[in-house]
Formats: structure tokens, C-alpha cells, sequence
């Protein structure tokens, strides 16, 4: 992962945060499984965390809540490397298409 913070706007700034086809597929792994724990879905339709996600929500906003999961599951990992522990993070802007086995490039405010 490599991170660079692009501005800053007082006290808040902007980092950008790039990850490896790896760490995205980290993220899809861990971070999917981490939202089907924390809201309970293990009983869903499915044998993927991918597919019980999309059984309870369906299809388009399941893909809502799969590209939120993977990246708020890469937000701690690029705060570590910055050396930062916000309040809040927000406003997080994806700068390519969050796709497996790909890079992945996203901007956010803390």
C-alpha cells in the first residue's frame, strides 16, 4: 500500500491510497467477511461472504455494501501507514473501479 497525502485544508487532509492487486483482494476477503459478522448474516443464502451479501440486499445494493466493506477494511491499514489516528474519516472517493485481483486507487478526508 502506499499512501501520500495530496492537501491539506486546515486541519483535515487528503490522503490517496493505492493498493496492490493483493491488498485489494485482501479486502475483499477479510473486509466481506467482516460485514457478514458484524450484521449477522451467516444464516443468509449463500457460501460466500459475497453471495450472502447479495442474497439479503440484492444485486445493486449489494455492490454498495461490498465496495464499502473492502474499503472501509483498507481505511485502517492506510491511516497506519500515514501515522494518523483521526476522529472520523470521510468523503472517500474512488479513483478507479474496485475490481479483485487489481490495484485500487481512492482518496479520503480524516
Amino acid at each position: 500500500m502506499h499512501t501520500t497525502i495530496t492537501a491539506r485544508q486546515g486541519e483535515e487532509l487528503v490522503i490517496r491510497v493505492e493498493t496492490t492487486p493483493s491488498e485489494t483482494d485482501r479486502a475483499f476477503k477479510d473486509g466481506l467477511d467482516s460485514f457478514v459478522v458484524q450484521y449477522n448474516l451467516f444464516d443468509a443464502e449463500g457460501e460466500t461472504a459475497r453471495e450472502k451479501i447479495i442474497s439479503v440486499f440484492g444485486e445493486e445494493n449489494a455492490q454498495d455494501a461490498i465496495f464499502s466493506a473492502a474499503v472501509n477494511f483498507l481505511v485502517p491499514f492506510a491511516l497506519h501507514e500515514q501515522n494518523i489516528l483521526p476522529l472520523s474519516t470521510y468523503n472517500i472517493e474512488a479513483e478507479s473501479e474496485l475490481k479483485e485481483g487489481e490495484p485500487f486507487v481512492f482518496s479520503m478526508t480524516v
